[in-house]
């Protein structure tokens, strides 16, 4: 029959292993755990990273009178009417009670709204500014994809919406000169795709760093049972000693006290001589387990290093005779001479 698993090394197996397209962990309470623990940690950075990203927004309306002049005050009120108090207002929202790592779609909307609002300028304004804020386009999806630190794919999907719109306003609704677009979607492309994996790469090792922390923690947990066991056997051990110490010293005593007494006749003669040896060897015996207890005694004293040596000769012979008298009977009925 099979033993019983000792539960505490027979715990269900963790499955840390990472899907690296979807960029998620297979086990389903995993992935819920990281997505916990990672928005806690990341959701400051988010907030100030956005607010960050209106301030610095605003901040470039400065170059509108110059590139795009007939669309100055348009550009302003997109940019500092709708896209900036939108980007504060998503911060804003995520303070809110309640606000987890499942809202952060909404979070990510922060990462498209800058974009769009510069697609929206490119979209009414003439030439040559309706091909040289391609690069606000580059700018911030560079700047999003770097600081964003939740799920990769929302920077996928919000890039890869900003840069649509763009393409479809370059070929559609404001056309530029083909070699400018060719040239923009090259930078374009190039600086995006970059940062996307920057992303991707960010994210896998958030992910390798949380599971590093899951065994620790998983160790830490182990090694606390383990602790515990050990204290227990060492109060059971303790408690041993002290039923050995009382329970079995206290008879033992009283078993060689007497002894003693009859083997010396202390109080008259037994009437028989045998009696007297084997009062004798009563003794003996008693004295022989009792030193046992002893040594059992001075073993947990040698552990907890507080033993301490006594020399004192003895003699060998009645060693010798003492040990024969405790096995005496024995080798009697097995047909020895003793």
């Amino acid at each position: 029959m099979q033993a019983p698993a000792d539960p505490l090394f027979s715990e269900q197996a963790t499955d840390y292993s990472i899907e690296p397209i979807r960029l998620r962990f297979r086990q389903p309470d995993l992935e819920h755990r990281f997505n916990v623990d990672n928005f806690a940690r990341q959701v400051g950075l988010l907030r100030l990273s956005i607010a960050l990203g209106a301030i610095i927004f605003a901040v470039y309306a400065v170059f509108d009178p110059f590139i795009i002049p007939e669309i100055t005050n348009e550009a302003w009120a997109i940019r500092l009417g709708l896209a900036c108090p939108l980007l504060l207002l998503i911060v804003a929202i995520s303070y809110m009670p309640g606000f987890s790592y499942r809202h952060q779609a909404l979070l990510s909307l922060a990462m498209c709204i800058p974009g769009l609002a510069v697609v929206g300028m490119i979209a009414i304004a003439s030439s040559p500014g309706n091909y040289l804020y391609y690069a606000g386009i580059l700018i911030i999806l560079t700047y999003v994809n770097c600081l964003w630190r939740l799920r990769y794919y929302y920077s996928i999907l919000m890039s890869g919406l900003t840069c649509g719109a763009y393409e479809f306003v370059a070929l559609f609704v404001n056309p530029i000169p083909t070699n400018m677009l060719i040239n923009n979607n090259a930078f374009l492309i190039f600086g995006v795709g970059v940062s996307v994996f920057v992303n991707y790469v960010q994210e896998y090792k958030l992910r390798q760093s949380f599971v590093d922390n899951e065994k620790l923690r998983a160790e830490q947990r182990r090694s606390e049972r383990l602790l515990s066991r050990s204290e227990a056997a060492n109060r059971a051990k303790n408690d041993f000693l002290a039923i050995m110490s009382h329970e079995l010293r206290t008879p033992l005593n009283a078993i060689i006290g007497f002894s003693e007494i009859i083997s010396n006749q202390m109080f008259g003669p037994v009437g028989q001589a045998k009696y007297v040896d084997y009062a004798g060897d009563i003794r003996a015996s008693g004295a022989h387990l009792l030193s046992i207890i002893n040594d059992i005694l001075d073993i947990s004293k040698a552990e907890a290093g507080k033993l301490q040596l006594e020399e004192e000769p003895i003699d060998p012979v009645e060693a010798l005779n003492r040990t024969m008298r405790m096995f005496r009977q024995r080798a009697s009925e097995l047909g020895g001479y003793c």
